[in-house]
C-alpha cells in the first residue's frame, strides 16, 4: 500500500510558514476559541455548587425547583447555564458530524427538547424529589438506577452515531476520482426528427416530472459534487495547518511515532467525512505547547452528554473531557492494537478497585524499616495490607547500563494534602473521612532524598 505523507496537495513554492503572518483557523478553533473565555470559569462554578451543597459526585448536577423567585448559587448556575446556549450551540455546529441534531438540558428555555436523556435516565434525585423551598439530596439507589442507565442509552447512542456517519461515508474513493462528464449521456441519436419529444415527454416536462434515468444522473452528479466539495475542503484544511515542508515533517514524524500513520492513511482514503473532522479539531498532529499556559483549552473542555456538551468523535459520549476523548482515540488507532479500549465506566472502575482490595494481603516481615516514613507519619498501627504486583512481564529492549534514567517528580497541590478517603453508598459519595496513610510528599520522602544525591 502507498505510504502516507500528510498532505496530498503540492507544496508551496517557498517554505517560510504561512502561519507566522496569518494564523490558520476553522470553525472548530473559532468556536472553541469562544468556549475557552468561560469554560474553566464555569468549571469552578459547577464545582462550587456542588461543594457548597454537598454533593460530591461529579456527575450530578445540582437541583432546586422552586415557584418563586430564587436568587441561590444553584439558580445562578442555572441561568448562567442558560447564558451559554450561544456558545453551545456554535460549538455543537462546528463539532456535528452529517444528520446529528444538537440538544441541551436548558429546558426553561423551550417546551419541546431532543435530549434523549431527558425520559431514558431517571434523576439521582428520584422521583417528585424537587419541591417547593426543599433542597433535593442525591438518593442512592436512584443515582445507581441513573449511572446503569446512562451508561446503557451512551453505548446505544454511540453504535447508532458511528453506524450512521459510516453509513454517510462516499462509496468510493475520493482520491482516485475522476471529473465525470455527459452523465445523463446524449439526449439525440443524430436525427432532429427523432429527437423531437413526443406529447407525453413535453406534459411530463411541463409537471417537471423526470424518467428514472434522469432521477439516477441527478443523484449521481449530487454524489460527486458532495465528494468534489469534501475533497477540496480537506486539502484547503491540511494546506492551511501544515502550509510547509517543516510542518508536513513534524506531522508525519509524529504520526510515526504514535504508530498512527496507516490508520490515518486508511481514515483519509475511505473515511474523509470522518477524517475532516479530526483534521480540524487537529488529531493527526502534536499538541500545541501554547495550550499548557492557556487556563482552558481544546483540551480541557468538559463532555456532558445529557447537557447536549459533544466530544469530537463520532462515539463521544462516556468520556469526561476532550483530553480523555482524544487519549482513547490515539489508544485505538495505533499500529497492532487489537480489540478498542474503551474507558471503564464508574460501575466498572468501581469494582476493579474493590477486587483490587480484596487481593490485598500483609507485606512479608522482611519488608521492616524503622524509620520508614509508614511508621512516622502513619496513624495506624504496623503496615496497611498491600496488593502484591503481578509478574514482571517485559515489553521493550532489555535494560543496559547506558539507557536514560528519568525520576519524575509531583510538585502540585495535592501531594501536601491530607490524605482523606470516599464514603460510598453504593457509587453515591456521602461523605469523605481521614485516612490513615502519609500523606504523598511524605511517601515519596526517600524518591526526595535519592535526587538529591544525584544532583
Amino acid at each position: 500500500m502507498q505510504v502516507y505523507s500528510p498532505p496530498s496537495h503540492s507544496p508551496p513554492e517557498t517554505t517560510k510558514s504561512g502561519a507566522l503572518c496569518r494564523p490558520h483557523t476553522n470553525v472548530v478553533i473559532e468556536a472553541g476559541n469562544v468556549r475557552a473565555r468561560d469554560e474553566q470559569e464555569m468549571q469552578n462554578m459547577l464545582q462550587s455548587v456542588q461543594l457548597a451543597f454537598r454533593i460530591y459526585n461529579s456527575d450530578i448536577e445540582p437541583e432546586h425547583e422552586t415557584d418563586s423567585f430564587c436568587n441561590c448559587a444553584i439558580h445562578k448556575y442555572k441561568r448562567r447555564k442558560i447564558n451559554r446556549l450561544d456558545v453551545q450551540g456554535m460549538w455543537s455546529k462546528a463539532v456535528m458530524y452529517p444528520g446529528e441534531k444538537a440538544y441541551h438540558d436548558c429546558y426553561q428555555t423551550s417546551f419541546f427538547t431532543r435530549n434523549p436523556y431527558r425520559y431514558s435516565v431517571t434523576s439521582p434525585y428520584g422521583y417528585g424529589a424537587s419541591a417547593l423551598f426543599r433542597m433535593p439530596k442525591p438518593i442512592p439507589q436512584y443515582h445507581a438506577m441513573s449511572i446503569r442507565q446512562t451508561i446503557r442509552l451512551n453505548a446505544t447512542l454511540n453504535a447508532e452515531a458511528q453506524a450512521a456517519i459510516n453509513a454517510k461515508e462516499p462509496a468510493f474513493n475520493i482520491w482516485e476520482m475522476k471529473e465525470r462528464q455527459n452523465i445523463a449521456g446524449p439526449t439525440t441519436n443524430g436525427d432532429a426528427n427523432d429527437a423531437k419529444p413526443s406529447k407525453l415527454e413535453s406534459f411530463k416536462k411541463a409537471l417537471s416530472i423526470k424518467s428514472s434515468e434522469e432521477k439516477a444522473a441527478i443523484k449521481i452528479e449530487k454524489m460527486y459534487a458532495y465528494a468534489r466539495e469534501l475533497r477540496n475542503s480537506i486539502l484547503k484544511e491540511e494546506q492551511g495547518r501544515w502550509p510547509d515542508q517543516e510542518w508536513r515533517q513534524i506531522v508525519a514524524t509524529y504520526q510515526e511515532k504514535v504508530g498512527m500513520t496507516q490508520k490515518i492513511a486508511n481514515l483519509r482514503a475511505h473515511c474523509p467525512i470522518q477524517y475532516l473532522h479530526l483534521l480540524r479539531a487537529g488529531y493527526f498532529e502534536p499538541i500545541s505547547v501554547a495550550w499548557a499556559n492557556q487556563v482552558s483549552n481544546p483540551l480541557k473542555f468538559t463532555i456532558e452528554a445529557a447537557a447536549g456538551w459533544r466530544g469530537i468523535t463520532p462515539a463521544w459520549r462516556g468520556y469526561e473531557d476532550t483530553a480523555e476523548e482524544r487519549l482513547y482515540w490515539v489508544l485505538n488507532h495505533r499500529e497492532g492494537n487489537v480489540g478498542a479500549r474503551l474507558k471503564p465506566d464508574i460501575i466498572s472502575a468501581l469494582e476493579m478497585a474493590l477486587a483490587r482490595m480484596a487481593s490485598a494481603v500483609e507485606p512479608p516481615p522482611a519488608y521492616f524499616s524503622a524509620d520508614d516514613t509508614c511508621h512516622l507519619q502513619h496513624t495506624s498501627k504496623g503496615y496497611s495490607k498491600q496488593v502484591m504486583p503481578p509478574p514482571f512481564k517485559a515489553f521493550d529492549a532489555p535494560e543496559v547500563p547506558t539507557d536514560d534514567t528519568m525520576i519524575l517528580l509531583d510538585v502540585s497541590g495535592s501531594m501536601d494534602f491530607d490524605p482523606l478517603r470516599p464514603n460510598y453508598d453504593q457509587y453515591l459519595i456521602t461523605g469523605y473521612s481521614r485516612s490513615t496513610q502519609p500523606k504523598n510528599k511524605g511517601e515519596l520522602s526517600a524518591l526526595d532524598y535519592l535526587s538529591t544525591l544525584m544532583h
